[in-house]
């Protein structure tokens, strides 16, 4: 995978017990990737699971757009996030 050149902040999502936090980094090629965090829990019992997809995409607000989506699907279970990164 290529090295980050930029990484881009965007808004946290709360999805039920779970906060999403979806960002776009951009590749040494100029295309960009989806990232995601999400977050359940607090304190010493937080829980956190960080998702970096390998799909090029050509815009940033498509790859936040991906992210954003794969995130809500954790909801279903993890497993379901398994088949795309």
């Amino acid at each position: 995978m290529a090295a980050c050149l930029t990484c881009q902040n965007t808004i946290n999502h709360s999805l039920g017990r779970y906060v999403v936090s979806p960002t776009t980094s951009q590749a040494d090629n100029g295309s960009f990737r989806a990232n995601v965090a999400i977050s359940s829990g607090s304190g010493s019992s937080s829980h956190h699971r960080v998702y970096r997809f390998s799909t090029p995409f050509s815009n940033p607000r498509a790859a936040q757009l991906f992210a954003v989506t794969l995130g809500s699907l954790h909801q279903g279970g993890p497993h379901f996030l398994k088949d795309f990164s």
